[in-house]
């Protein structure tokens, strides 16, 4: 089964792929950039901060003094990647779910925050804008990252699967790509799953069953497993 990841994989998540005889290959359809910010410029009239990339963690760290905004606030995150982002600065959100809609859901349900900083990118979807404002939750942005589509055309088109990590990451397929309904898809969870549908109603989606390319790539497997009769 021919896989293609629509941005750069681990080694060892390659190795894994590849020791379960999936012909694995990668190439990004989109490029992050930091975008720098003056952390004495942010209006800290804010309780608690929402974090929902790892991206979005990784370039709010690299920006000197970062990281006393957190200071005695309550820090909600994406689970997957965004939260071992927080790990590696050793930190615990202290409500975690697989995606925005979700999130914002806990967070109105929680009764612990009366505003937000949402710690994000340029491309960022307003799910859990909408909600939060909703819900009479004062909601703020912080840009710390701008996601470029890079639109690159495949030169061989022949896959079984096409792993997708993100919305924008869907942009940037498409913008030179065409919808093929030979292809199953592979998203990371349900927000991107559905801006996937949003393009294309009739594309074959699966999900794994953890939003990290470990658990998609054992979610395609399955795929070549052959199916148990009754």
């Amino acid at each position: 089964m021919k896989v293609l990841s629509t941005k750069s994989l681990d080694e060892a998540i390659i190795a894994q792929a590849r020791s379960l005889g999936l012909d694995m290959e990668y190439m990004d359809f989109i490029e992050t950039v930091r975008k720098d910010f003056d952390v004495t410029s942010v209006k800290t009239g804010f309780d608690s901060e929402v974090f929902t990339s790892a991206n979005a963690v990784k370039y709010f760290f690299e920006n000197k003094g970062a990281a006393e905004l957190l200071s005695n606030r309550n820090i909600f995150s994406l689970s997957g990647k965004t939260q071992e982002e927080l790990h590696k600065h050793d930190l615990n959100a202290i409500l975690v779910e697989e995606n925005a809609a979700d999130l914002a859901d806990a967070i109105i349900q929680s009764k612990s925050s009366k505003s937000v900083l949402h710690i994000a990118g340029n491309l960022t979807l307003d799910t859990l804008e909408k909600k939060l404002k909703a819900a009479g939750i004062d909601y703020n942005r912080l840009v710390v990252y701008q996601t470029i589509l890079k639109g690159q055309k495949l030169t061989d088109a022949d896959f079984d699967v096409i792993m997708f990590y993100s919305p924008s990451g869907i942009e940037g397929f498409f913008t030179n790509n065409e919808f093929d309904d030979q292809v199953t898809y592979c998203c990371i969870g349900n927000t991107t799953a559905n801006a996937l549908k949003g393009k294309y109603s009739d594309a074959k989606i699966i999900l794994p069953l953890h939003p990290t390319p470990e658990s998609m790539i054992d979610a395609i497997y399955q795929l070549t497993k052959p199916a148990i009769k009754p």
